[in-house]
């Protein structure tokens, strides 16, 4: 029995040890092997003819699962979904309602086209880093551009070179980000909360990377990456 405890504990920190949730077919496999250890555990005390302690035992099995699943600080991810109370349509068509975004607290990564969450005046927002520290930001209008190019959700990512006959009337700013600093945009341009707004975010203000959505549509599961490349424009 002490052998099924020692591996019981060793399948909720290999969560972290080994990044579990980074793959669904990772995820998918944990999941079966840990059902397998409460089962096997189950069926060792009912062989011993133990029925209650065996009921206890997989009841705290489930129990301190379920608690540990649900807790970011311990396993190092987090789980959420869009229902219609919580659905925005700041990076919508790529976050849809219903939509299960599967988010990891460490080791994340913080490249340019990652969609991070991060945390403005008390509020989690989840956007797309557009800009890194010593990269140079400039807005025209609600138009952003990084580096001379502008990358959107419309264009597949492709960078869009800015119009020099282009009339910065509302506005036109131009800055360099400094070293801790990210600036991150919603893919829904048009109706964003962003640093469009805010400014940059602080790297200590980024708590998590959304890493990807699972979608479940007519009985099929869909799982979509939320990390994109950034593509330079080949037209001059």
């Amino acid at each position: 029995m002490y052998l099924i405890i020692f591996l019981f504990v060793a399948s909720l920190f290999s969560i972290r040890i080994f990044e579990v949730f980074d793959s669904v077919l990772l995820v998918q496999f944990w999941f079966l092997i840990h059902a397998l250890l409460i089962l096997i555990s189950f069926s060792f005390l009912l062989w011993r003819k133990k029925m209650i302690k065996s009921v206890f035992v997989v009841s705290s099995f489930i129990f301190i699962s379920f608690i540990y699943l649900n807790n970011p600080e311990l396993n190092g991810y987090s789980v959420d979904e869009t229902g219609e109370d919580r659905f925005t349509e700041s990076n919508y068509p790529t976050i849809q309602p219903n939509d299960i975004i599967i988010s990891k607290h460490f080791n994340f990564s913080l490249q340019l086209g990652v969609m991070v969450a991060v945390k403005v005046d008390d509020n989690l927002l989840r956007k797309r880093i557009h800009a890194m520290p010593g990269d140079q930001v400039h807005i025209c209008n609600s138009e952003v551009y990084v580096n001379g190019m502008r990358y959107m959700y419309s264009n597949n990512w492709v960078g869009e070179l800015i119009d020099d006959r282009q009339k910065c009337i509302k506005r036109n700013s131009v800055f360099f980000l400094l070293n801790d600093e990210y600036f991150v945009i919603g893919d829904n341009e048009k109706n964003s909360y962003d640093s469009r707004s805010f400014g940059p975010v602080k790297k200590a203000d980024i708590i998590a990377q959304s890493l990807y959505v699972v979608r479940f549509n007519d009985y099929n599961q869909q799982v979509i990456p939320l990390a994109v490349t950034f593509s330079k424009s080949l037209i001059k």
